[in-house]
């Protein structure tokens, strides 16, 4: 809250000017040192062995394209609000493209620093959740200098968080100031305030509100979790293709997206107006076992 209570410069920025390089310097260490491990050559197969037999399967397209969604924040207004902030000098087609390469390129360097350990030490790498909170600590614990590399690698965890709860925080300040005419300060005092007071709801539901239900079977933070990636973030990218592509003139479009060139901006438009909403309305019904 701090962080964004600085702004946009001072605050989000200079930031992760500083967070970004540090985590990149740890999650690389720690992958050499992950390949080192012995038997990790059977986590790096996992990891990049193709199984070609799965692309028969319509429901990794359907997983991938949620995968993304989440990954790159897409639905939430993360960012169409980062983006507001760029000058007219910075040009959106290149910012998402190195956005979607560096995105891509850390996710596999997390998987290097995850599952060659995780097979070296015999631990099943489908676990989930508990892999990170409860299996690692017990891998860095049978290491070598386990408690330095369990350091790091949780700091580098942290960093990643604060980096995103920086983005995710920015959204509804930035649209407070806009819509109510507030400071930054005061939308980002409420802001946080619901933020964190949803936080700890949330997290009693993994202790004394452990029996409590909300959707189906699920717990308050896999009730907060199927809401958020199955429900709001499908409905957020679809209402934002469906602006983009039906409210928006083409030539809108095409201005406010820096898409000059011809031939990838028609092409982009057709997207963004016809195939993106029909893909998201069936990520959408897949996520909520509609469509299999």
């Amino acid at each position: 809250m701090l962080i964004v209570l600085g702004g946009v410069k001072r605050g989000i920025e200079l930031t992760n000017k500083i967070l970004m390089p540090i985590l990149a310097l740890m999650l690389v260490g720690l992958a050499i040192y992950s390949v080192t491990l012995p038997g990790a050559g059977a986590g790096l197969a996992f990891l990049f062995q193709p199984d070609w037999s799965v692309l028969e399967d319509p429901s990794v397209y359907i997983a991938a394209l949620g995968q993304a969604f989440f990954s790159l924040s897409l639905g939430v207004g993360t960012m169409m609000t980062y983006g507001s902030y760029l000058s007219k000098q910075h040009k959106l087609p290149s910012a998402t493209v190195g956005i979607g390469i560096m995105d891509t390129l850390f996710a596999i360097i997390s998987g290097i620093v995850i599952f060659p350990a995780v097979f070296a030490f015999g631990i099943d790498p489908s676990s989930g959740p508990p892999l990170v909170f409860i299996t690692l600590p017990e891998i860095f614990h049978q290491m070598n200098f386990g408690g330095i590399i369990g350091l790091v690698f949780f700091t580098a965890l942290s960093l990643a968080a604060i980096s995103s709860s920086i983005s995710l925080l920015e959204v509804p300040v930035a649209y407070m100031m806009r819509a109510a005419k507030m400071s930054r300060k005061i939308a980002s005092l409420i802001a946080g305030i619901v933020i964190f007071a949803s936080g700890v709801t949330v997290s009693l539901g993994m202790g004394r509100w452990s029996n409590v239900t909300l959707i189906g079977n699920r717990n308050i933070l896999d009730s907060m979790d199927f809401l958020s990636s199955n429900v709001f973030l499908p409905i957020g990218g679809l209402t934002m293709a469906l602006f983009v592509g039906w409210y928006f003139t083409k030539q809108e479009a095409l201005e406010s997206s820096d898409l000059t060139n011809q031939s990838i901006g028609k092409l982009w438009y057709i997207l963004v107006k016809f195939i993106a909403p029909i893909i998201i309305i069936i990520i959408f019904l897949n996520s909520l076992g509609i469509v299999k």
